[in-house]
């Protein structure tokens, strides 16, 4: 185990985040992997299975053969103590070292968390959802080195499109970039997999079982092409919650949707439409104000698939 230590001086104070960190490696050359938990401190079944995986490796139930696979348990450590999403702003939102704190716990986070995103050839992200529903992975841009890894990590659906809804908006375009897009500007190969709801115990072996995947993704290449096929669900429009209310129904996530579909309503009764036809992602039963109610997504074809 290695607690790394990072931070920046500011204001003659100097403020540190630790990061626990393990790594173990193959016998043979290979791509690293990373594989990180608690971004969102009360998302805790990577770290779960994060730490499970560990002492299986310790204790040699589990091997790397090939390559090697950093872990780090808890990326966001106050929040995760205080079992808050985070402290003082989202770390999976404008994702990049920062010369200045500003005073913002995550940012110094993001001093800490970036050397190890740097490093990595291969990333998985393990998070989960406030509400019920199946796991799902969010992939980038179609990339079929991407895709192929992705399918290899036992979700039923693929997502993507999620930065693009930030990206129209000039003053929340950085947003869009968290954990897997700050890995890809170095052509790293980088999924989120948001693993079921919080705290179910099925959400924790999902992401044990992610975890499993995606080593031997690292240890036998020739297996990659073999994974099943999957279907790519692009987000297209966020739904947002601006008045507070609840869920017209009890929504599941990739549940099939039409357009005038009643997603919520107001305290007023006022209904919160669907747009369009497509799948709702991952509905929030009780979002706080400008957050999303939920996502509108549509299923891609693409020849990768």
């Amino acid at each position: 185990m290695n607690l790394g230590i990072e931070g920046k001086r500011l204001k003659g104070e100097f403020m540190t985040v630790r990061l626990e960190t393990h790594g173990f490696s193959g016998t043979e050359d290979g791509e690293h992997l990373l594989i990180i938990g608690a971004v969102h401190g009360h998302e805790r079944c990577g770290e779960k299975a994060i730490r499970r995986i560990i002492s299986e490796l310790h204790s040699q139930q589990r091997i790397i053969p090939r390559g090697r696979v950093t872990f780090i348990p808890v990326c966001n450590p106050k929040a995760y103590e205080q079992g808050k999403r985070f402290i003082d702003r989202n770390l999976n939102r404008a994702m990049r070292p920062r010369e200045d704190t500003e005073g913002i716990y995550e940012y110094d986070v993001m001093n800490a968390l970036c050397p190890f995103l740097d490093k990595a050839d291969v990333l998985l992200d393990l998070h989960s959802f406030s509400g019920p529903g199946e796991a799902f992975i969010f992939v980038g841009p179609e990339r079929a080195e991407e895709i192929e890894y992705a399918r290899c990590l036992g979700a039923r659906f693929l997502l993507n499109g999620f930065a693009d809804l930030y990206s129209e908006d000039t003053v929340d375009a950085d947003e869009g970039v968290g954990t897997t897009e700050y890995f890809r500007k170095s052509s790293g190969i980088a999924v989120t997999m948001e693993c079921g709801q919080n705290d179910k115990e099925t959400t924790d072996e999902t992401a044990y079982q992610a975890i499993v995947n995606a080593l031997d993704y690292l240890a036998y290449p020739e297996k990659r092409s073999k994974a099943p096929e999957r279907p790519l669900i692009k987000v297209v429009e966020r739904i947002i919650n601006t008045t507070g209310g609840k869920l017209a129904k009890d929504w599941q996530n990739f549940d099939v949707v039409k357009k005038g579909d009643v997603i919520a309503i107001s305290p007023e009764g006022e209904e919160i439409v669907c747009p369009d036809d497509g799948y709702l992602v991952m509905p929030d039963p009780n979002p706080a104000i400008g957050i999303e109610w939920g996502y509108l997504g549509k299923q891609k074809k693409t020849e990768l698939l």
